[in-house]
């Protein structure tokens, strides 16, 4: 099932997609290049640097990682820098459960 995203993360998406694009080319490289080095159809790489949300974030990855950003994203999220999740508590639970909710009427 295809969901489409909210309008702020496709725009990110498209822009990172613009991002790889640009690092590519400021390489010297084509898209014939990051096939060779990554083993992705052409196509793909089209899709990715167009920021396109039905690639699999592992194939986005690839192209991120022959490109030297790969470190970039271990910096995502970071809790240490989540200031939203930091103050809504102080620590974490050891596991997040749906309640459920128990019908005992026999």
């Amino acid at each position: 099932m295809n969901k489409k995203l909210p309008y702020d993360s496709e725009a990110a998406l498209k822009q990172f997609g613009a991002n790889l694009a640009v690092a590519r080319k400021r390489r010297g490289w084509r898209q014939e290049d990051v096939k060779e080095r990554t083993g992705l159809t052409r196509l793909t790489i089209r899709k990715i640097e167009a920021g396109e949300p039905s690639v699999a974030m592992g194939n986005y990855m690839l192209v991120l990682s022959i490109l030297g950003g790969a470190d970039q994203i271990r910096s995502l999220m970071n809790p240490a820098e989540d200031l939203l999740g930091g103050s809504l508590t102080n620590s974490l639970p050891d596991r997040v459960r749906k309640v459920k909710n128990v019908d005992n009427d026999f």
